[in-house]
């Protein structure tokens, strides 16, 4: 009698499972569509270095060694805002919601920028709304200072994105200076 009961037990509990997997979307939401949006080479895959940010070393599971100098946006933060304030969101579910994203991105030795990456989990609902704001991200102007290590030379480095939406409206963008 155990036995049927335990059987269906783990077959409701795997089907929980399951169904709390499939409504979150994670960095693979459009890895592959990203990468292909923008091929991107690292200089040195060996030798990179990240900004101190604690979701970018949970999602890259290290932590990487932080640079002598950071990069940064060469027109700065205000010209970024208005880059992502002139690029509102699409999509009519995007007015009804309030979101932090925070996405990670390497700068690469040569101030070009690539490999996205999604640092935050979300649920179904905001998905497509995620996937366009990973679009408008990855379309930001490539205008970024190239990061030094302690002996002044370039180097690969992630730097992080955080940008808060409000009622489909880019609020704040922030990213990490020095």
């Amino acid at each position: 009698m155990k036995t049927p009961i335990l059987f269906f037990a783990f077959i409701f509990v795997s089907f929980l499972i399951k169904a709390q997997q499939d409504s979150i979307i994670t960095t693979s939401i459009s890895k592959e569509k990203i990468d292909t949006i923008k091929p991107f080479q690292a200089c040195n895959k060996d030798q990179v270095y990240a900004i101190d940010f604690y979701l970018l070393t949970e999602k890259l599971g290290k932590e990487l060694k932080q640079p002598k100098e950071i990069p940064v946006f060469i027109s700065g933060t205000p010209k970024l805002r208005e880059y992502f304030e002139n690029h509102p969101l699409q999509d009519p579910r995007a007015k009804k919601m309030v979101l932090r994203v925070n996405v990670a991105f390497l700068v690469n030795c040569e101030g070009k920028i690539g490999d996205f990456i999604l640092l935050n989990d979300f649920v179904d609902m905001e998905a497509e709304v995620v996937k366009e704001v990973m679009d408008i991200t990855t379309k930001m102007p490539q205008k970024w200072t190239i990061a030094k290590d302690r002996k002044k030379n370039n180097v690969d480095c992630y730097q992080v994105v955080s940008l808060t939406i409000f009622n489909g409206v880019f609020t704040s963008v922030y990213y990490k200076k020095d």
